[in-house]
């Protein structure tokens, strides 16, 4: 089971570079999801999650996820990632049309 942690919509407002949706400080498992839905042709997006191996640490990322162009599944769940300390979700729209994209972290239960 699993309940919403957080949620929003953010509009990118400057074409490469990395946006911060979401930061957890919460210990638990999470999940990030992004609706990808307003994503066209031939538009990159990119999702980076980092995290501290221990508080005091400098932030690592510890995955990304790059994707192109319409997707025929829009909503796309990232994780679980185990935290401890820290956890950042950032999005990026590499080219295109600056468009919005709703999220939510999700915590599992």
């Amino acid at each position: 089971m699993a309940y919403e942690l957080s949620n929003g919509s953010a509009t990118i407002t400057t074409l490469a570079v990395a946006e911060d949706i979401a930061t957890v400080t919460d210990a638990g498992s999470f999940v990030l999801a992004v609706d990808m839905k307003n994503l066209v042709d031939d538009e990159q997006f990119e999702i980076v999650v980092y995290g501290k191996s221990r508080a005091g640490e400098t932030e690592q990322k510890i995955a990304s996820h790059g994707f192109f162009g319409i997707q025929g599944s829009p909503v796309k769940n990232f994780g679980p990632f185990e935290n401890s300390n820290h956890l950042k979700f950032t999005i990026e729209q590499i080219n295109g049309t600056k468009r919005a994209y709703t999220w939510s972290v999700m915590q599992a239960r």
